[in-house]
This record gives C-alpha cells, sequence and structure tokens, in this order.
C-alpha cells in the first residue's frame, strides 16, 4: 500500500551520549534534556537591539578591544579611560 511506513521495532532515544574527550581522556556526556534545553533557549533569542559595527568603524572597534584586552590589568585600563 503506498503511503504506508512498513513495520519497524521503535528504538528509544539514549538519555546520555557521550559528546567527546577531556585533554586527559575522559569523556564528556552529555544528556538529551541538555541538548533540547539549550536549543529550546537558542531558538527564542531576540535580535540584538544594539548595531554591530561595520567597515572602517567595526575594524577601529575590533583594533581597539584587542588592545585593550591585550594590556593585561585593570589598572593600566583606568589609566586610559581617565
Amino acid at each position: 500500500m503506498r503511503g504506508c511506513l512498513p513495520e519497524y521495532e521503535a528504538v528509544n532515544t539514549p538519555s546520555t551520549f557521550i559528546w567527546g574527550q577531556h585533554s586527559e581522556g575522559k569523556a564528556i556526556t552529555v544528556t538529551t534534556s541538555t541538548i533540547d534545553d539549550t536549543y529550546n533557549e537558542i531558538t527564542k533569542w531576540r535580535k540584538n537591539t544594539f548595531l554591530v559595527p561595520y567597515g572602517k568603524t567595526g575594524k577601529d572597534h575590533i583594533d581597539m578591544a584587542q588592545s585593550i584586552s591585550m594590556i593585561g590589568t585593570i589598572d593600566l585600563i583606568c589609566d586610559i579611560f581617565r
């Protein structure tokens, strides 16, 4: 009969699975509920209200942010903005 699936045995989704390995060799396991929750959160994110700079302004912004992050100490950052 067209449009009908053949008989099959349902397979249960595992509750946890191996995501990868830590550098020490220990397995990283993740629950399917964690994946489901993360998916539900991500798909409900709203578009960012603020525009991200682009073009020369964006490049200058990224360069400045990198410069600040390379300074390394809060005291030096505070001195720059005084």
